[in-house]
């Protein structure tokens, strides 16, 4: 059976840190993205009833 020594197992859990760390980013950015893109068209919609025909 194959084990790892201390230096290997805290490598292992940086990395991992790190990808979680940059995934977590990606997905808040993504869905704050996407809250931009709606308040955008509702803030649009709400423009165009505004105006006068």
């Amino acid at each position: 059976m194959y084990q790892l020594n201390s230096t290997a197992t805290g490598v292992l859990a940086t990395t991992g840190a790190a990808f979680a760390h940059t995934w977590v980013a990606g997905w808040t950015l993504f869905v704050a993205g996407l809250a931009a893109l709606s308040i955008a068209r509702v803030a649009g919609m709400r423009r165009r009833d505004e105006s006068p025909s």
